[in-house]
């Protein structure tokens, strides 16, 4: 081979290095929401594919497949190329998932890798007002039963949303 031609092959094994080794992100980020359009996922991951467009400079497709308790959508992105442009919106539902169906379609400790917090929520138990059963566990509660009235009675008007 000549010396001509072993540069040619060098410049050539050199070029589709660096186009390999190109800065992340260098296309279009998909961002899987596994609920319809309007709920609190969305609600919450439009606002950050926006930032995260600005920040990036690339595009961010928020892509809304809802189905069976968010596992359709996680389901797409654990089959996904794992390349980190396809990112999913996981939620509590999902660490429950495995329990209440029998294949959820993945695995979250072996298909995902956590990468920012985006919210935390409360969970909160509630019964119709004028159920018993709030009177019987105000009664159960005993001494404590006025601290835990205050905070049903803040609740109930709605303070704590």
């Amino acid at each position: 081979m000549s010396r001509r031609g072993a540069w040619g092959i060098a410049m050539v094994a050199l070029a589709a290095f660096a186009a390999h080794a190109q800065e992340f992100p260098s296309q279009t980020i998909r961002l899987v929401i596994p609920y319809a359009p309007g709920g609190g996922s969305d609600i919450l991951a439009r606002p950050v594919a926006q930032d995260m467009q600005e920040k990036l400079k690339q595009p961010v497709v928020v892509d809304n497949r809802g189905g069976a308790g968010g596992n359709i959508g996680a389901q797409q992105v654990a089959r996904a190329a794992p390349d980190g442009y396809t990112l999913l919106v996981a939620n509590n539902s999902h660490t429950i998932n495995p329990f209440i169906y029998k294949e959820p379609g993945y695995d979250m400790a072996a298909d995902f890798a956590p990468i920012s917090l985006l919210a935390t929520s409360p969970a909160i138990l509630v019964v119709p007002e004028a159920s018993p059963a709030v009177a019987e566990m105000l009664e159960r509660l005993g001494p404590t039963a006025d601290r835990w009235n205050g905070f049903y009675a803040r609740l109930v008007e709605g303070q704590l949303f």
